[in-house]
């Protein structure tokens, strides 16, 4: 399946935030029991010199309307711009 057809593939649908920020479609984990939602994961790639915060603002403009949970490096984060950022910062540190 190609990203053209609509659907996304798994380490080629990426998306341009910023120059030198990517975000990139890694795949999904259906889940099969009752009341378990799917997993979805994407990798963040960002270079040295573009500031978290514009980060943070794309990825909940993205989130914020949506019944999602956000992890970072396997950390449950909340979904808004101050949260997001924290988490970002101590990455990259």
């Amino acid at each position: 399946m190609r990203p053209e057809e609509g659907r996304m593939v798994t380490g080629e649908t990426k998306a341009e935030i910023e120059d030198d920020v990517e975000i990139v479609y890694e795949g999904t984990k259906i889940q099969k029991s009752f009341g378990v939602s799917d997993i979805i994961q994407f990798s963040l790639m960002m270079g040295g010199n573009i500031a978290s915060g514009v980060i943070a603002t794309w990825l909940y403009n993205q989130l914020k309307d949506r019944e999602v949970a956000l992890e970072i490096e396997g950390e449950e984060v909340e979904v808004d711009e101050e949260s997001i950022q924290t988490k970002l910062d101590e990455f990259r540190e």
